[in-house]
């Protein structure tokens, strides 16, 4: 309360002259209403000095703002891919009818996950469901398929080409209709190549990554134009190292600025390796204090640490890519391609300078 001060006032101040709650947001206005009072009761002009009422302003509804951690960031921007991820079981829906149908598109449109609401919902129809997952090296199915009352899960290793794991795919499946009875069949690659007789449905939208993160794997995505439909992310963080000695110090940094600066469960994390020989991280070994391990669900408490090749088709909320410098110049593409687009929120890179050019960005921070 603003009151002459050579006049005394009891609790019961007229409201020209007190400031409440509602008033904060417009303190200039309150400022000048009591100086108006006053002008009133005292008959003559009163007019308050040059930086008054910012310093009124200040003193009674300083203005600041909280800067968003890391951690609830993340945690905000998955909730929309999430939403979005959801939203494109919409296509199941309109394909419900339909027996034979072929599913592409490129990483992070959602193929691995409509497969396996499609095969979570086969199985709740009292189904047998023959889950094919030829990408990873043999990799067990992921685990989001666990508990779920599916009797047989089929796991189909890489035979070379998109073309004939497809085929094969198909084989398997009339066999095992000719020992149960009619069945569905239901593929869902990045290649668009299928056996003929199939509806294909091609997916153009980016609902797995960040639009930072899409724009980054662009500069190796080959295939149709897609649309990042995701929330804008935070900037992508580059670690630049002089060669392969550094990056278990510059892995760990990250990992400690991750977990105990902005508390983000080490279950949304994942170090992904472009090549193992050429890095010097080991499974089931510590990255600095960080234990490691290959089996996340079983060992949730603990880092995944794990190459990209195995993490085909798989995700987290937080990627540390590394071991990217040295890679053969055959896959040199498809690993950085696959490794960038495996963060659905959040991307480190460790890497050397000139790697750091080649994925694009800039050189990094040391």
């Amino acid at each position: 309360m603003l009151a002459n001060p050579h006049r005394p006032h009891t609790p019961n101040a007229e409201p020209a002259i007190t400031v409440f709650a509602e008033d904060l947001d417009h303190i200039d206005a309150c400022v000048r209403r009591m100086f108006d009072y006053w002008a009133g009761a005292m008959s003559r002009a009163l007019a308050p000095a040059p930086g008054f009422v910012q310093a009124v302003t200040d003193l009674l509804a300083p203005r600041f703002e909280l800067p968003r951690s890391l951690g609830a960031a993340i945690k905000g921007d998955d909730r929309e891919l999430l939403r979005l991820t959801e939203d494109q079981f919409r296509v199941l829906d309109m394909l419900s009818r339909q027996r034979r149908v072929a599913v592409s598109g490129g990483a992070g449109t959602g193929k691995t996950m409509l497969a396996l609401e499609k095969a979570r919902r086969l199985a709740g129809e009292g189904l047998e469901v023959v889950l094919g997952h030829g990408e990873s090296g043999g990799q067990p199915v992921p685990g989001h398929v666990r508990g779920r009352p599916a009797a047989g899960l089929l796991r189909a290793h890489p035979a070379g080409g998109a073309l004939r794991r497809a085929r094969q795919a198909a084989a398997a499946l009339r066999c095992h209709r000719r020992r149960r009875g009619a069945g569905v069949l239901s593929l869902y690659r990045r290649s668009n190549a299928f056996p003929a007789g199939m509806l294909e449905i091609p997916l153009r939208d980016n609902l797995r990554n960040t639009r930072r993160i899409s724009t980054l794997t662009e500069h190796f995505y080959q295939g149709p134009p897609m649309r990042a439909l995701g929330p804008e992310g935070q900037d992508v963080e580059r670690i630049a190292i002089q060669d392969g000695s550094e990056i278990e110090r510059q892995v760990s940094r990250a990992l400690h600025h991750l977990i105990k600066d902005n508390g983000i469960a080490p279950a949304d994390i994942a170090v992904l390796m472009g090549s193992g020989r050429a890095c010097p991280l080991r499974k089931g070994q510590r990255i600095g204090a960080f234990e490691t391990t290959s089996d996340q669900a079983a060992e949730p408490s603990k880092v995944l640490l794990e190459t990209v090749r195995r993490f085909k088709g798989l995700e987290r909320s937080v990627i540390v890519l590394t071991g990217i410098d040295d890679l053969p110049a055959a896959d040199e593409t498809a690993l950085r391609y696959c490794g960038l687009s495996r963060a659905r929120v959040h991307l480190v890179i460790v890497a050397t300078g000139a790697t750091m050019e080649r994925v694009g960005g800039g050189a990094g921070r040391r």
